[in-house]
């Protein structure tokens, strides 16, 4: 299984050139299918690097104010 985080990586119609290729000779229901795919994953994408970068700044508020605290007594 592929790793959750990287998932998006590994997937052929994200990259344009593989699209185009890979849309010819297919039906436009099945290219506005792949489409809604491939914005469902940046979506998803997008919300986890919002989430990881929040988890980030919490970590590095948390770990500035032991800092603060240990430089205090």
């Amino acid at each position: 299984m592929t790793n959750p985080s990287r998932r998006y990586y590994d997937e052929p119609f994200l990259n344009p050139k593989v699209s185009i290729s890979l849309a010819a000779g297919i039906s436009e229901s099945t290219r506005k299918s792949q489409l809604f795919d491939q914005v469902k994953l940046c979506l998803q994408a997008q919300r986890q690097i919002s989430r990881r970068q929040n988890i980030l700044s919490y970590a590095g508020q948390n770990y500035t104010e032991a800092a603060l605290a240990a430089v205090r007594v």
